[in-house]
């Protein structure tokens, strides 16, 4: 669903047809995807191929956001550091949220910290570095580090779901061997989810020598 939305998106296709790009992206958040999701959020905040709606725009970007996807962090962050995007304006929040996305890999975002930073005061700034990290402990699916932190150690099923994200580059790239690891560890817990998927990989020669 994402790649046929991202095709039907394309500014420079052919198809380009914004309404039917709009639709399968739709499709493919619903399912989980967290770029589609993140694009849908954009989508919404801009009224393209759908009504402008921010309130939905931020939802999206919320989704996407809380599973680790960077690019929707740093643009959670702009919509607080703002205002903008239907949020209440919140700057320590917006530079909370920024510091995630830059650690996650949105490099292209990075050069815009010390940008935020001269607008605030030094306790704003200190108090957005405790918020971010008291964000990743609540949930550590924010951070790609914490959340492989937490699967050396958490269940099969956080393992099998971090295998996933490596697999399919949900919120992460992509890394067959990567998967692979984390898929092995949840397969040798018994995780039947896990076992299949590692099947699959060794069938399909991904991550390991076919």
């Amino acid at each position: 669903c994402f790649q046929i939305g991202k095709a039907y998106g394309e500014v420079k296709s052919v198809h380009n047809d914004n309404e039917e790009a709009f639709k399968w992206l739709l499709k493919a958040a619903e399912q989980g995807h967290l770029e589609a999701q993140f694009w849908v959020g954009i989508y919404y905040a801009f009224g393209r191929g759908t009504g402008r709606e921010l309130k939905e725009s931020v939802k999206w970007m919320e989704k996407s956001a809380e599973e680790g996807y960077a690019q929707a962090q740093t643009s959670l962050g702009t919509a607080y550091f703002t205002g903008d995007k239907g949020v209440e304006k919140d700057r320590v929040a917006g530079l909370a949220w920024s510091f995630l996305g830059v650690s996650n890999g949105d490099e292209a975002y990075e050069k815009n910290i010390p940008i935020m930073k001269r607008e605030m005061s030094p306790d704003q700034i200190s108090q957005a570095q405790k918020l971010s990290k008291e964000m990743i402990k609540k949930n550590p699916k924010l951070s790609h580090d914490a959340l492989k932190s937490e699967g050396e150690k958490g269940s099969a099923e956080l393992q099998c779901s971090l295998g996933e994200k490596y697999h399919r580059g949900q919120g992460v790239p992509k890394d067959f061997k990567e998967a692979v690891k984390w898929y092995r560890k949840a397969a040798e817990r018994g995780h039947s989810a896990a076992q299949l998927q590692l099947g699959y990989c060794f069938a399909n020669g991904q991550g390991v020598k076919k």
